[in-house]
């Protein structure tokens, strides 16, 4: 069905068409695996997830999305200073990781993906229509203008649906509320600008005198501050058992007494090992 979307170029053609950046979108989903040619993915391999390598091309890609997307969003606040800040190279590496550990899942729990759900997706996609309907010579055009291969595109539309799959599997039964969002953001973004001026205690103390009359007066009104807690002074005798095993002999005898008086030290709890594991999921959740 994809290799009609891709075949059926229309009859009235597109020769000429307006060209549009869309990198924002391409670089969202393509972009972060690295599959614009073999020769991207021949660099440093810096982790493996898996089965699959993590290359050094992958994670600049995925850095210089991140970057421009918060660039827009802090305009003329965005400083180096607020990388660092934000930890926004940690955060592209981590969204790679996470993206494959994802697909991963999608694979190992059996979600099911069709061809077609994967065209309604890339027919819905703006950048490739024309007066709000998908056309195809637009859409092998524009693919083309970024150099990346229609099958290859298409491949990363199917992780893309496979990683929100995954996500609203693993999230249906969480709900966060507006508050909690709010101090979560509180939490890793708000600072405080402070001033202080550090002055040793010695300074002060060696220009005080005070008498022996105004230190009995001050512990006379303040004895509550100064009383310590009941104290015990004990003396103890560490004796180890197994320092005295060879030496002692017991019979089978005294073995059976002992265990016969004391039966109900040596009862096992009744145990259950389970290995049945419950996922909460939306009331309106598919039988899959």
């Amino acid at each position: 069905m994809l290799e009609k979307v891709r075949n059926n170029v229309k009859s009235r053609g597109v020769q000429i068409v307006i060209i549009v950046v869309v990198v924002a979108f391409i670089g969202t989903i393509f972009l972060v695996w690295g599959h614009g040619g073999k020769q991207e993915r021949t660099g440093t391999v810096l982790a493996k997830v898996y089965e699959n390598e993590i290359t050094y091309p992958q994670y600049q890609q995925e850095f210089y999305q991140l970057t421009q997307q918060y660039r827009k969003l802090y305009k003329d606040q965005w400083s180096d200073e607020l990388v660092e800040r934000l930890q926004l190279k940690r955060l592209a590496f981590d969204n790679i990781v996470n993206h494959y550990i994802l697909f991963h899942k999608s694979q190992e729990w059996g979600i099911p993906l069709t061809e077609e759900e994967v065209m309604n997706y890339i027919k819905s996609l703006p950048a490739f229509q024309m007066d709000g309907i998908f056309n195809s010579d637009l859409y092998r055009h524009r693919l083309s203008m970024e150099r990346i291969n229609p099958q290859e595109f298409e491949n990363d539309i199917k992780r893309h649906l496979l990683f929100k799959k995954v996500q609203e599997k693993v999230t249906g039964g969480f709900k966060v509320t507006d508050q909690e969002l709010f101090q979560k953001f509180r939490k890793n973004n708000e600072r405080i600008n402070a001033k202080y001026i550090l002055l040793p205690i010695e300074r002060l103390t060696s220009r005080i005198e005070v008498s022996l009359e105004e230190l009995k007066a001050h512990y006379d009104a303040n004895k509550g501050k100064y009383r310590y807690e009941e104290r015990r002074s004990i003396e103890l005798l560490f004796i180890d058992p197994r320092d005295f095993e060879p030496d002692a002999q017991i019979s089978d005898e005294e073995i059976d007494r002992y265990y016969n008086r004391r039966q109900n030290q040596f009862v096992v709890s009744k145990q259950i090992k389970a290995s049945h594991i419950l996922l909460s999921v939306n009331p309106d959740a598919p039988p899959e």
